[in-house]
């Protein structure tokens, strides 16, 4: 069994020599496109702990920053400072792990499957392309050296030498990135990396071109990966990526929705909402399916979702409509927006609201198909005759606020004049 020290790569100087070395008294090629045109790149054969991890690689950006989340006692810049580094091949190789158990590599490996393709290495043994098959092989050899034998050595193919960070990147994305029949990326670390080029100043289009996508779709990712970004800051998650692995159809959709939205204080409203559903876990699939039709019930949600601060705040947006001159300290006028109030109440609350969203979904679906029924007016004017014979039993109380009352009540008796004067228009009066 290999050295301790050995086990996630050996020094760059170790690495290169061997490689060199191997690489001039090979006569084994393997065909790879690289640098334009494909190349009859050198097989050599090398001990499994001599490379090491690509810590550029961009399947793992992500969880790299889980992983210094969750492990505050390593430095900052583990994943910057010396990628060589044992304790970063080691980190590395933890984060590789967790992958190829999650996609089955390492039950396949474990079941008898053996190399067919050689890692894609550089000339310093840096793996480009191979980095979850050699973590996978490694898992098995290092617990099991006698049964996993097969894996004591395993075959490289090795880049030229003037293969630089570039070309290495635009390999990674070939092989890895676009369909093919290896794993998909995880969808934040596919955002990442999109992220860290637009920055960098390539475009949306030439990253679409790359990425075979659309542009529109590249803008939409980007988008939906920063709001998983602020909503794994908002419950305290920060960088813990593993969390919305599976919500991106979610996040693309709040992106989506939000945009019909023009008042900020709803916008605020709409965006808490589909966080806490979010944060709920295991919503249903309609539900997700459901979070455009959230911008048009948000007065409803408001009325429906038992928030504690919510008549507070719904009364002192009254007294300020009712005031619009209040002038504090010689400043210009100061109101406070309900929706935004609210929608800071609901992020510090602990009520369930999925159960409820779904209602009020499903009874804006009966409602729209009421709608288009004959008696829809009738019933409706049923239900409001209803509410007021409720409203006369028990909401005359000498504990009952009246602030605003009075306006509402005018403005059900404009809507019934209005109507009346429909049905008079409607019966020839």
């Amino acid at each position: 069994m290999p050295k301790i020290a050995d086990k996630y790569g050996a020094h760059i100087l170790t690495r290169t020599s061997e490689i060199e070395k191997k690489v001039r008294e090979s006569n084994n090629t393997y065909d790879f496109e690289v640098m334009g045109g494909y190349r009859p790149l050198k097989k050599i054969s090398i001990r499994i702990g001599l490379p090491v991890y690509r810590i550029e690689n961009g399947r793992t950006k992500t969880f790299q920053k889980e992983y210094l989340a969750l492990h505050p006692d390593v430095p900052r810049d583990l994943f910057e400072r010396d990628t060589d580094a044992s304790q970063a091949q080691k980190a590395q190789h933890e984060i590789l792990k967790e992958l190829v158990e999650d996609e089955d590599l390492l039950k396949e490996f474990k079941s008898g499957t053996k190399q067919t393709e050689p890692i894609i290495v550089t000339s310093t043994g840096v793996v480009v392309n191979g980095n979850r098959r050699l973590c996978a092989w490694r898992t098995l050899y290092y617990n099991d050296p006698e049964r996993f034998k097969h894996f004591e050595f395993i075959n490289v193919a090795v880049l030229p030498n003037d293969c630089d960070d570039l070309e290495i990147r635009k390999i990674e994305k070939k092989l890895q990135i676009q369909k093919t029949l290896r794993a998909e990326y995880k969808w934040h670390n596919k955002a990442a990396m999109m992220q860290e080029e637009i920055k960098s100043g390539v475009s949306a289009k030439e990253l679409a071109n790359t990425y075979s996508m659309r542009e529109k779709d590249v803008n939409q990712l980007i988008d939906a990966f920063d709001y998983a970004d602020k909503y794994l800051k908002e419950i305290g998650k920060k960088d813990q990526w593993s969390l919305v692995d599976k919500s991106e159809y979610a996040f693309k959709k709040i992106v989506d929705s939000r945009k019909r939205i023009p008042e900020q204080g709803r916008k605020e409203l709409f965006e808490a909402i589909c966080f806490k559903i979010i944060k709920e876990g295991k919503p249903s699939d309609r539900l997700y399916d459901v979070i455009p039709d959230i911008p048009e019930i948000l007065d409803s949600v408001i009325s429906n979702i038992p928030l504690p601060q919510k008549e507070e705040i719904l009364e002192n947006d009254q007294v300020l409509n009712e005031d619009e001159n209040i002038d504090l300290l010689g400043g210009e006028d100061i109101k406070k927006d309900k929706y935004s109030e609210l929608a800071s109440a609901l992020k510090n609350c602990d009520i369930q609201i999925s159960s409820i969203i779904e209602n009020l979904i499903n009874e804006k679906e009966s409602l729209d198909k009421e709608k288009e029924s004959a008696g829809y007016l009738l019933g409706k004017l049923s239900q409001v005759s209803g509410i007021l014979s409720n409203l006369l039993t028990y909401g005359l109380r000498e504990n009952t606020k009246t602030n605003g009352s009075k306006e509402q009540i005018n403005m059900i008796r404009e809507k019934i004049l209005e109507i009346e004067k429909w049905i008079d228009m409607r019966e020839g009066k």
